[in-house]
């Protein structure tokens, strides 16, 4: 468990590369709301297995700017970003991909990411502003493609809210929430019980 709440008004930057050996760490980043300083970023290169961000008690910003490589990873609440001043970064293997889960909290992807499979609960909020390329969408909360996307399967439940806004080409879509497409979009069957606007 890297806990990275020792400096609670600073930045804090962890620059060795880690092999995760095929297990799960875990990352917590405590927010202090006095300041608006402390956060962690996270410039060494992570590869070989899962990570776990946050949790009650820890909503920090996190940034990953390295090429990671991992198989998976579960966001519980705060910020989890691969953007951070001009650098831009990678989750998951690129070759591979990884599954991402978010039951809370955010998740900004600036590069291209390969993501498995995408699970959002209701209080989790997902932007990618790069192509992004996943498996079979779960979502509950809010999921916004701002560039080019290529997905599976989407399961769009009544408490979701899926935005692609420059097209995208999906499996088969079933929406009972709200859903707002723009831009050139190829799609599978669509089942709606929800709003849909194109």
């Amino acid at each position: 468990r890297y806990s990275l709440d020792d400096f609670p008004v600073d930045l804090v930057t962890l620059v060795n590369s880690v092999d995760l050996d095929g297990l799960n760490g875990r990352i917590a980043v405590f927010n202090n709301n006095a300041v608006d300083t402390d956060w962690a970023v996270i410039a060494g290169k992570f590869t070989n297995g899962t990570l776990e961000v946050n949790d009650v008690g820890y909503a920090g910003s996190l940034y990953f700017t390295n090429q990671n490589s991992l198989s998976g990873l579960t966001v519980h609440n705060g910020l989890v970003s691969t953007g951070y001043e001009g650098s831009v970064g990678r989750l998951m293997d690129a070759t591979n991909g990884g599954n991402l889960t978010v039951t809370g909290g955010a998740v900004e992807l600036h590069g291209a990411e390969k993501l498995n499979a995408v699970s959002i609960s209701q209080q989790g909020t997902v932007a990618a502003y790069a192509n992004t390329t996943t498996g079979a969408i779960n979502n509950a909360g809010t999921l916004v493609f701002q560039t080019g996307a290529r997905t599976g399967t989407i399961s769009n439940a009544a408490t979701g809210r899926l935005g692609f806004v420059a097209g995208a080409t999906t499996g088969a879509i079933t929406n009972a929430g709200q859903m707002l497409a723009s831009g050139a979009m190829r799609t599978g069957a669509i089942s709606n019980s929800g709003e849909l606007a194109f």
